[in-house]
């Protein structure tokens, strides 16, 4: 959803719901005219009254400038086909619009109502619902977990923060500069190398200082770890599928992990993994650490929803002290051909995932982030190492775009034409010398 706009929970979303089988019986009368009154003169039946309120108690009329917006609500009242693929943001807009104009302009709930698009929303509205959950049914506080889980459990995070073996590693991503960077996932942590995924790290028997390393096997063609002069991964490294799978104790982490054998993997990640894409996003998480305003806190985001959708990267923006809202960052190259329209339906569709589920990612990245300093990943970042945050309500999203201007200018145009609401951040690498900086002399 757009920064103006603020979440709204599956469960009210069902209290709107339940008001479709009434605006679907064409029988029902919904309201009627008042000859006692010409200014006002539309009178509402009692169940399009309690309809009304339900829209107000379940957040779905809400503060935004709905009198510049009209034009925008006029096009999808009239073309079916629009409203067909808006998005929940879009969808609160409407209801708002029309609501709050009805007070200024008796009548014009009526015409909505009597044109069918309020019908027409409902159905969007349970279209968008069913899409969000999946076609699951169940309510958030029927459903024992919740759809992300990217942090350690209580016991396996004491251990890992009381044993320290990871400690080393820790250390050498900072001193790489974030070259090397480390995402918690549930009970086990991705290792990743200028983007792409170097190691998974299954931490589920740290408590007995046991770990599994898996790693793509096309990274380990030459069986280079069976040349160890100690031979100390004999009988250790199993093949499964496109992996090989090594468990080891905690004494072997940091041999596994030298800079002798990581120079080994990562070679063969630049001969066959490389992609400018994942390059150009992992620059903007180098590029942007240690800043207390915006906190790039995950990459590669998915959740037990749908395993199809990957959010490329997962910010949190400072509203105000310890305050932050959720940004979904869709990073994209210039000469992508999702700039031509795909890339609107992702982002919004991410946007609208996180705000239906918002109590789930709140608790999800408060924990997560509170475990990152606890490990002291951000041990060399001042401003966030001792950083209190509280994610509040309200999701935004940015396409941020770079390279191939000569292309990407013109696509860009083009998405800010369908949805000129989309918030879009070009950065391109122009040479400019007037910012160049000037040696001393």
């Amino acid at each position: 959803m757009s920064s103006e706009i603020s979440e709204i929970s599956i469960e009210n979303i069902e209290k709107v719901l339940k008001y479709l089988p009434y605006f679907e019986d064409a029988n029902n009368t919904f309201f009627h005219l008042s000859k006692e009154s010409s200014l006002d003169p539309y009178i509402y039946n009692i169940k399009v009254q309690e309809f009304i309120k339900i829209l107000y108690s379940g957040n779905f009329i809400q503060s935004f400038d709905w009198i510049a917006w009209q034009d925008e609500a006029e096009k999808f009242a009239t073309d079916e086909h629009l409203l067909k693929n808006a998005d929940l943001t879009t969808i609160i807009k409407l209801f708002t619009t029309h609501i709050r104009k009805e007070r200024f302009c008796s009548g014009h709930l009526a015409c909505m109502i009597g044109s069918g698009h309020i019908l027409q929303l409902l159905k969007r509205l349970k279209t968008i619902r069913e899409e969000l959950k999946g076609h699951i049914m169940d309510k958030p506080t029927n459903r024992k977990e919740p759809i992300i889980k990217r942090f350690f459990s209580p016991d396996i995070f004491e251990a890992l923060t009381v044993k320290q073996d990871f400690k080393f590693m820790i250390d050498k991503i900072i001193k790489s500069g974030f070259e090397y960077d480390m995402q918690i996932r549930e009970d086990y942590f991705n290792l990743y190398y200028k983007g792409n995924s170097l190691a998974k790290v299954m931490c589920k028997y740290a408590r007995e200082s046991k770990y599994e390393v898996r790693i793509n096997k096309s990274f380990y063609e030459d069986n280079f770890l069976d040349n160890d002069p100690l031979k100390r991964f004999t009988g250790k490294i199993t093949p499964m599928g496109d992996y090989i799978s090594i468990k080891i104790t905690n004494e072997l982490l940091h041999p596994l992990f030298q800079d002798k054998y990581l120079a080994e993997f990562t070679s063969r990640i630049k001969e066959r993994q490389y992609q400018e894409e994942i390059a150009f996003e992992h620059m903007l998480i180098t590029d942007n650490t240690d800043r207390q305003d915006l906190i790039i806190i995950d990459r590669q985001i998915m959740d037990s929803m749908d395993r199809t959708m990957r959010m490329d990267l997962l910010a949190l923006r400072q509203i105000m002290g310890n305050d932050y809202q959720f940004c979904v960052v869709e990073v994209k190259l210039g000469n992508n051909p999702e700039l031509q329209g795909d890339v609107i339906k992702q982002l919004k569709g991410y946007v609208d995932r996180i705000s239906v589920n918002f109590d789930d990612y709140k608790y999800c990245y408060e924990l997560n982030f509170k475990q990152k300093q606890g490990l002291g990943l951000y041990e060399s970042q001042d401003k966030i190492k001792s950083l209190k945050i509280n994610i509040i309500n309200g999701v935004s999203g940015i396409i941020v775009v770079s390279g191939y201007s000569g292309i990407a200018k013109k696509r860009i145009e083009e998405l800010r034409q369908k949805s000129p609401d989309i918030n879009i951040l070009p950065l391109w690498n122009k040479i400019d010398f007037s910012k160049e900086i000037l040696k001393n002399t």
